[in-house]
């Protein structure tokens, strides 16, 4: 079965669909102009600091200039003042000595504070060097960048208007082949009540009701197998390789098994979805569930947002009320099959835990069986947690609308 969540869709919904492919469209392109629009503002940014940068290291080197002009007169003075020193402890007078001995340590002390004056205007003018390197780097990064979203962005864009162009063209070709399908023949009527069925407000969904969404009439199934056809490129392609391969003498018995193989379990599980989907907001399907021994399995369907009560049968996990979860497991095949799937059915009921119900839906062939293998099957599951539902068409019936569909016969219900 398909992965991902199912949608089923109407005319009016590829339409919608083909507008919301439009506002997609839009909507990536404000993005992308709202990117730009951000990488611009960056690049300015940076172009503004390094102006700034280039500002601060200009003063910077100014007020270096200016300590470093300071520091040497008085590193001038203090040689002066060495030289008077000496020449007063040459005299011999304690008093002249005294004197030019304190102006020596004033001119040191100044020229002390003035060489810390320069280093620290020094060390200030590095770092302003150093800012506008960074800033001047920064500004060549941000216009790098700029300039790559640019060209990654015109190209993404026209790559998404084609691709965007092609599905709304794909869409609408859909559409008309579903308008032409629908018709006004009494059998496709009939089938078009089926699939366009909804659930009374407010009311529960018994299991009459159940019983008649799922024990579908010929014209259904062909109904269902050329609705798939008009909406679903894959199987429109598998179909027409089939019909290929039917053009070549003695080739019908090969193609009747592929059919049967997998045409007819598509058909089965094809029909389970939208007997349930009309019960609930949202429909998924293969979703994995890990198991209590570090396994895992992946549930068929699990319908979510019930819109209405919902009751399989009696027993447990055959009932969810509105708001609630449907998990479910398809198996089309003879009794025979059936009977060889039940471990393995039994697994994947464990992985339906935590939903409000579940159950295994399976064609009538269970009825097949002995009564006591039978019995044993639906209790198996019953205890397993997803009890089982016979309520598909016989897998022989799948089989004979879907080599009819194949071979031309029927095209959906007339």
């Amino acid at each position: 079965m398909r992965s991902s969540q199912v949608s089923v869709f109407r005319e009016e919904e590829m339409e919608l669909a083909a507008l919301e492919l439009l506002r997609i469209q839009e909507s990536a392109v404000g993005l992308c102009q709202e990117d730009l629009r951000q990488a611009e503002r960056l690049l300015e940014e940076t172009r503004t600091e390094e102006r700034t940068s280039h500002g601060l290291l200009e003063m910077a080197q100014l007020l270096e200039a200016e300590r470093a002009a300071v520091l040497a007169a008085r590193e001038a003075e203090l040689a002066q003042a060495v030289m008077a020193e000496a020449a007063a402890i040459a005299s011999g007078q304690p008093a002249v000595i005294a004197v030019e001995s304190a102006r020596a340590a004033e001119a040191l002390a100044r020229a002390e504070e003035a060489r810390q004056a320069f280093e620290e205007a020094r060390r200030r003018r590095e770092r302003m060097e150093r800012r506008r390197e960074l800033a001047a780097r920064c500004g060549e990064i941000a216009g790098l960048s700029l300039e790559s979203q640019r060209v990654q962005y015109t190209a993404a864009l026209a790559e998404a208007a084609e691709v965007v162009q092609r599905g709304r063209s794909r869409l609408a070709a859909a559409a008309g082949d579903l308008r032409n399908y629908h018709g006004n023949s009494p059998a496709r009527e009939a089938a078009g009540e089926w699939l366009h069925w909804e659930p009374e407000e407010k009311r529960p969904v018994r299991p009459d009701q159940v019983h008649d969404r799922l024990n579908v009439s010929e014209s259904v199934q062909g109904a269902v197998l050329a609705y798939l056809y008009a909406t679903d490129p894959g199987f429109r392609a598998a179909v027409d390789r089939l019909r290929r391969q039917l053009e070549v003498p003695g080739r019908e018995a090969a193609v009747e098994l592929q059919v049967r193989k997998n045409v007819a379990g598509r058909l089965c599980e094809e029909l389970v979805i939208r007997a349930f989907a009309p019960l609930g907001e949202e429909i998924r399907t293969q979703e994995n569930r890990t198991l209590e021994d570090g396994g895992f399995t992946k549930i068929d369907m699990t319908l979510y947002g019930l819109k209405v009560p919902l009751i399989l049968g009696r027993g447990r996990q055959m009932g969810a009320r509105e708001g609630g979860s449907l998990a479910i497991e398809v198996k089309s095949g003879e009794a025979a099959y059936l009977r060889r799937e039940l471990d393995h059915m039994c697994r994947q009921a464990e992985g339906h835990q935590g939903h409000s119900a579940s159950c295994v839906v399976c064609t009538r062939d269970i009825r097949d069986l002995p009564p006591g293998q039978e019995q044993a099957l639906r209790e198996a599951l019953r205890q397993a947690g997803s009890p089982i539902l016979g309520m598909l068409p016989r897998k022989e019936e799948l089989d004979r609308s879907c080599i009819r569909f194949v071979w031309g016969e029927v095209d959906g219900g007339v």
